[in-house]
């Protein structure tokens, strides 16, 4: 009886986490977001996340590796607090946020300094205005296609469409050319505890594949990118701390 309920139990766990919704990945994507400086991958997070240390090894055509560490502090209502940055020649950039109001809207202290502390520039203060979870699903529109997902259509200046499985689940991001953005799709497939995200850019035949790792929480411990293109490959770790 004992074993029967413990492969019950397994069998649920398994299963649960299969049909998991993983906010960071339902967030709509942004080509225009999709930049080397981008906060959109701290901004949205399964719940419960106070800090973590991400470490990225990044590796050049040459198999050159350079490291980058990344250091988040997040608040409970998982807002970003602080995020630490440090590049591989030692310079770093600390950006603390501060929160105006109920609305989300944030002011952006960033401060840089270069070459391990020989030079501090000029503070700069940005303002935002909008919520961080803005990343979140804001469609115009939506339809079903012939299997019954959901389309979700985006019709801004980046326009996307994203398709949705029964479990709410993106399964797809589609995004036409435009002069200043190459078409390309975006597939996620999900297993236990992993997940295959494929990035293809047809008229240039290259193909970007990111594998990610999950914890329980459904948040990512391990990236690994590999490219058929002239684009660096890497492998990302991250240790995350979650609130009581």
């Amino acid at each position: 009886m004992k074993s029967y309920l413990l492969i019950f139990g397994l069998f649920l766990n398994v299963f649960s986490h299969s049909q998991m919704v993983y906010e960071w990945i339902n967030t709509q994507y942004n080509p225009s977001d999709a930049t080397e400086d981008s906060f959109v991958d701290y901004l949205v997070l399964n719940e419960g996340v106070k800090s973590f240390h991400e470490k990225q090894e990044l590796i050049a055509a040459s198999k050159e590796v350079s490291i980058v560490h990344i250091e988040v502090e997040l608040q409970r209502n998982g807002y970003v607090k602080q995020v630490q940055k440090v590049l591989p020649d030692g310079s770093e950039s600390i950006s603390e946020f501060t929160y105006v109001g109920s609305s989300g809207a944030y002011k952006q202290h960033w401060v840089s300094i270069f070459n391990g502390g020989a030079k501090k520039d000029t503070i700069r203060e940005d303002i935002y205005t909008g919520d961080q979870k803005d990343w979140q699903i804001r469609a115009d529109s939506l339809a079903f296609d012939s299997k019954g997902n959901i389309i979700y259509f985006r019709n801004n200046r980046d326009e996307v469409y994203s398709t949705f499985d029964k479990h709410g689940r993106k399964v797809k991001d589609s995004i036409p050319a435009h002069p200043k953005l190459m078409a390309h799709e975006i597939s996620y497939k999900y297993g236990k505890k992993r997940i295959v995200k494929v990035t293809s850019y047809l008229d240039q035949n290259i193909k970007i594949k990111t594998v990610y790792k999950v914890d329980k929480r459904g948040n990512w411990t391990k990236c690994t990118i590999k490219s058929n293109g002239n684009i660096k490959n890497a492998v990302l770790r991250r240790k995350l701390f979650y609130f009581d």
